[in-house]
């Protein structure tokens, strides 16, 4: 009983996608750019910044994985998902989804007003993306982005510091090179596939996402030495 317990509760913990929360150590910046990072009051906000973005942001990989389980039925490793596999109910997720996405929402209200909006902003641009943006190039490539930057200037205000403007055009610029690395590696690994998993990879050839690699790399690198 206690091992079939445990399973049950590791299927709903990699439903949340934990290994992702890295993501939004972005909110952390902003205090260690500014070298507060030992100031304790700083850091505990950033900290209960970076707990709500981990919420909204498991709330929403749930919402986009429901809308996805068809698609990723024919993916050779996204087909292992809880959700495309049967291992947990559409019902139960979307609960889920709607119980940690209500948390994140309500928290960010108590904790500051701009960071509200940032949450609200990236929860938007998320389902935007997952509902229409990802099946059209480039478009998929800026939500994704966006929601990058938003991480970042959500722990700016979060904690009323400033930092250096090209920091964030950066963090905008490597999203890019990231997800223009993915949708290659996707290209490569589904061939003839592709376009049923991602509509979006029907315009991405790979000399086409060769070019957006080199240029976005080539950006990031420039506003780094700036």
């Amino acid at each position: 009983m206690k091992l079939q317990k445990y399973r049950e509760d590791m299927i709903y913990l990699s439903v949340l996608r934990p290994q992702h929360w890295y993501k939004n150590l972005l909110v952390f910046l902003p205090v260690i750019f500014s070298l507060n990072l030992l100031d304790t009051g700083l850091f505990f906000l950033s900290l209960q910044g970076f707990i709500l973005f981990c919420l909204a942001s498991s709330g929403l990989y749930i919402i986009n994985d429901l809308l996805d389980f068809k698609s990723d039925k024919i993916h050779p490793i996204k087909k292992q998902r809880p959700i495309a596999s049967g291992k947990i109910s559409k019902k139960r997720a979307f609960v889920l989804a709607l119980i940690f996405l209500a948390v994140s929402v309500i928290g960010s209200i108590a904790l500051h007003e701009i960071f509200f909006l940032c949450i609200i902003l990236f929860i938007s641009s998320t389902i935007t993306y997952s509902v229409v943006g990802k099946n059209f190039a480039f478009l998929d490539a800026f939500l994704i982005s966006i929601n990058y930057v938003l991480r970042a200037i959500a722990g700016v205000y979060l904690l009323e510091l400033q930092i250096s403007n090209w920091l964030i055009v950066g963090i905008f610029f490597f999203a890019l090179l990231l997800c223009f690395t993915k949708r290659k590696n996707e290209v490569v690994l589904l061939k003839s596939d592709s376009v049923s998993h991602r509509k979006s990879l029907k315009t991405y050839s790979k000399r086409v996402l060769h070019w957006s690699i080199l240029v976005s790399s080539s950006a990031l690198l420039a506003i780094y030495s700036v």
